[in-house]
């Protein structure tokens, strides 16, 4: 099935079942924190660095991406202001739903992507 995009939150719900009939199988769940890393760094620097990484890994692994999760457990960085930072375990239950309905759906592989420590955790946890 050719598709415009990669991207979930791009695409109607009969795109993604349609990918699914033809064969499809796996969706990428990017996650990474909003987390201070001083004046000058983006909040948002390791959801951006890994959604970027799955819309481009998901063409030739014939993948849907889910939209970026930023509910994560921030680690350091809740020092600085624009930070909200989510308990490891909160994390990991959001991880586990958004997985689990997905594979209900029909996605039989599912991979979480995160940058690095601590927003990795979770994904370990909820795997």
């Amino acid at each position: 099935m050719l598709l415009e995009t990669r991207r979930m939150d791009e695409l109607t719900s009969y795109e993604v079942e349609g990918f699914l009939g033809a064969g499809g199988e796996l969706a990428l769940i990017p996650m990474g924190p909003i987390s201070g890393h001083g004046a000058l760094q983006l909040l948002g620097m390791h959801g951006h660095f890994t959604h970027a990484l799955s819309v481009l890994a998901a063409e030739p692994a014939n993948a849907l991406v889910y939209p970026l999760v930023h509910t994560c457990y921030a680690g350091a960085g809740t020092a600085f202001y624009g930070t909200v930072s989510f308990e490891v375990a909160e994390q990991t239950l959001i991880l586990k739903r958004i997985a689990g309905e997905l594979g209900k759906q029909g996605f039989m592989r599912i991979a979480l992507l995160a940058e690095g420590v601590p927003e990795n955790l979770a994904g370990m946890a909820a795997a």
